[in-house]
């Protein structure tokens, strides 16, 4: 049987550069990052919206978590770690 290689770290960067994440920029010092994936499926309102509900999720969170929040019909997870709010799609965690 071929062995296969495991990655047992992938960063923000290597994801960026894969087109796997989007940096869209910073609003109050926290990173902005989407999975490309979540572009793809939500119009450019309900993106707007998901900053806003993640930003106000974000005021409860003491350290990395994460938080589900809905926008119409699509549930969006919102992660916290380090200074970035990574917003996704379930399927894309």
């Amino acid at each position: 049987m071929d062995e296969e290689e495991i990655i047992s770290v992938y960063t923000k960067e290597q994801a960026i550069d894969d087109g796997v994440l989007f940096q869209a920029g910073e609003f109050g010092g926290l990173g902005m990052v989407f999975t490309t994936n979540l572009i793809a499926q939500l119009s450019k309102e309900a993106l707007l919206m998901a900053v806003v509900q993640g930003l106000a999720a974000a005021e409860n969170f003491t350290g990395p978590d994460i938080a589900a929040i809905q926008i119409g019909d699509t549930r969006v997870w919102v992660d916290y770690v380090g200074k970035d709010l990574t917003f996704m799609l379930p399927e894309d965690y």
